[in-house]
């Protein structure tokens, strides 16, 4: 068994929440942030599209899962 990584094409997403964030991994990596439609309805519900094909691509988002502080 070849237990060679294999990294394929990278696809780096930020949430809202930390933009920055994403920002400085992609300085560190050399890749900027890919986009992604992201929009909040009115009922509080968050819409994200992906702008970019992620298929056959590593995906890395940069986004905490924990609830809004607010909420």
């Amino acid at each position: 068994m070849d237990d060679t990584f294999r990294r394929g094409p990278l696809l780096l997403l930020a949430g809202r929440a930390n933009r920055p964030l994403a920002g400085e991994i992609g300085e560190i990596i050399g890749k900027s942030p890919d986009g992604a439609t992201i929009r909040q309805f009115a009922d509080g519900e968050i819409f994200v599209r992906i702008d970019r094909n992620a298929r056959g691509r590593d995906v890395f988002i940069v986004q905490p899962t924990d609830a809004p502080a607010e909420h």
